[in-house]
């Protein structure tokens, strides 16, 4: 038996536009400082699971080839210890929003403190942008 309390994530991922089979989808899971905890293929009945977690926040990441990544936030705690996450992927180029579009793969590899510095500096580069056209 374990020392601490195990928590769980699962969830079902559909594909936009009525995709009646996902393929090549993968889900990742890595805890707030942005250390990957498991990674997984989605299952052929669209479903992902993710067992023996410890109580905190994770950041739930999935991509497939030609469709935009999805990330999700779950916080677990002994009175919340499983969360259920449905996904939908739309796919690449369907955004409408300038920042609907999330990081790369790779990006979301990059450790948390450095991807946190990224995303301050993208943030401050695009609030300067905005105030030169503003003046």
């Amino acid at each position: 038996m374990s020392d601490y309390p195990e928590v769980t994530i699962e969830g079902t991922l559909r594909m936009d536009r009525s995709v009646k089979q996902v393929t090549g989808a993968t889900v990742t899971v890595e805890n707030a400082q942005g250390v990957v905890i498991d990674e997984r293929r989605v299952s052929t009945n669209s479903q992902f699971h993710f067992d023996g977690l410890r109580e905190g926040t994770y950041i739930v990441t999935a991509v497939a080839d030609g469709y935009e990544p999805f990330q999700q936030t779950v916080e677990l705690t002994q009175t919340e210890s499983q969360a259920f996450v449905n996904i939908t992927l739309k796919p690449a180029g369907s955004s409408t929003s300038p920042t609907g579009n999330l990081p790369s793969r790779t990006d979301t590899l990059a450790p948390g403190k450095a991807r946190k510095e990224w995303e301050k500096a993208h943030f401050d580069e695009h609030a300067d942008r905005l105030r030169r056209i503003w003046e």
